[in-house]
């Protein structure tokens, strides 16, 4: 088989995922979002961690020997979401857009409603709906995406999927 390009879609958020699909539209591999816990005072937070994320996109050119290309979703924070959960959400797609950067990989940061209007073909479909048109787009993979939390790695999967058909001009 040969990969002349590898488009990786990333779910930003501390449940989401990056899923990486090659120009012939297999699922090449998935990850989940690398979250760690911190001890803060006297209670505990999560976050992404930088190091962890550093390695997953400084391992793909050499892994899949491809240009890389990546599809970060363009996130905003929602109505019911808390001060510091859109903070939080803020920072983590901010981290990921200057790693992608700093490492010289290709983005294009797409929002939510254009991706999903584009792989459903309809209006932005709920979370479930993406773990099933994952596992019916890729096959192959779908035991990435069976369990309910398995929500992020579908949209991630499905992100580079809708950037492969983009760019490929299907």
């Amino acid at each position: 088989m040969n990969i002349q390009k590898v488009y990786v879609g990333v779910d930003p958020g501390l449940s989401g995922a990056i899923a990486c699909v090659d120009n012939n539209g297999r699922l090449l591999d998935v990850f989940d979002m690398p979250v760690v816990t911190l001890k803060i005072n006297r209670g505990v937070r999560n976050e992404i961690s930088i190091p962890l994320l550093i390695e997953i996109f400084k391992t793909l050119k050499p892994k899949f020997n491809a240009e890389i290309f990546a599809c970060l979703e363009k996130v905003h924070g929602m109505p019911k979401m808390g001060g510091a959960a859109m903070f939080s959400f803020g920072r983590c797609f901010g981290h990921l857009e200057a790693l992608l950067a700093a490492l010289e990989i290709s983005y294009e940061a797409v929002p939510p409603q254009t991706w999903k209007k584009a792989i459903f073909n309809a209006k932005a479909k709920d979370k479930d709906a993406a773990r099933i048109l994952a596992m019916q787009i890729f096959p192959h993979a779908s035991s990435n995406f069976t369990r309910k939390k398995d929500d992020g790695r579908a949209e991630a999967a499905l992100m580079a999927e809708y950037m492969r058909r983009r760019q490929s001009g299907r």
